[in-house]
């Protein structure tokens, strides 16, 4: 099953906007191949907007950033330092007109880890170069498996050895589907990343009829993990439902795991 890898996307040029967006909703030629799902922001003050959590805004997969918009010409660099000290897991891509060796050195000073010319949209296969480049970096940027089947994130420790996982010490009552869905949103590849109803549906092994069948599925597991929470620490309710911790709706388009 291919993965779908979600890009922050900063472009002002409608015209370069629109190619680069066609690339990666590109179908893929292989049954392996990632689908992407694109964020686009024109505007640099909406892009930074978004990082600093309006509209529930999670870490995307990666960055794609490019430098100028318009007279303000500081403004990819102004949003690669916000979603380095933000995101600071998140790789962040330059693509830019401004391509000379020092630009280029500035830009990785920022935070970023590689810097495309623009040119590279004149070259025949540009779309299978960009597609394959950004993929290669989220897949080398992602953390190593966890030693075993035992992983930590805050005070969440899950087993997937014996299919256990306890909150500060407090085990959690959860069926085989609920723990699935829970290993989903928060092992160390998936935590603080938006996790879709349909990944974390394939990821529990549930049925579902139609598309919202498979969202109710979804927000019923989750309620029931969720209290199963509840029933260990009697603040956890309040801290999810302020975005401080735990498994954090993301505006009808799924969850994320936020460690405390």
């Amino acid at each position: 099953m291919s993965r779908t890898y979600h890009i922050f996307f900063f472009e002002d040029r409608k015209a370069t906007a629109n190619e680069i967006v066609a690339c990666f909703h590109a179908p893929p030629k292989r049954p392996d191949d990632p689908e992407f799902e694109v964020v686009h922001y024109e505007c640099a003050a909406d892009a930074m907007r978004a990082i600093n959590g309006a509209g529930g805004m999670r870490a995307p997969d990666l960055a794609l950033l490019d430098r100028v918009q318009e007279d303000y010409t500081d403004a990819g660099m102004d949003i690669c330092r916000l979603i380095a000290k933000t995101w600071p897991r998140v790789p962040i891509v330059f693509l830019s007109d401004l391509g000379k060796l020092e630009e280029r050195t500035i830009g990785i000073d920022a935070g970023a880890i590689n810097y495309v010319p623009k040119s590279v949209l004149k070259e025949a296969n540009h779309r299978e170069y960009l597609r394959a480049l950004v993929a290669r970096t989220i897949r080398s940027a992602e953390p190593p498996p966890p030693d075993g089947g035992r992983y930590q994130t805050g005070s969440l420790v899950v087993n997937r050895d014996d299919f256990t996982a306890s909150w500060r010490n407090e085990r959690l009552k959860l069926l085989g589907t609920d723990f699935e869905m829970l290993d989903e949103l928060a092992r160390p590849e998936n935590s603080t990343r938006l996790r879709t109803y349909k990944q974390l549906h394939d990821a529990a092994r549930r049925t579902a009829n139609n598309q919202v069948h498979l969202e109710q599925n979804v927000r019923k597991r989750i309620q029931i993990i969720r209290g199963a929470f509840s029933r260990v620490d009697p603040d956890f309710a309040a801290a999810w439902d302020e975005n401080r911790h735990g498994i954090v709706t993301v505006s009808g388009r799924g969850y994320c795991w936020m460690p405390d």
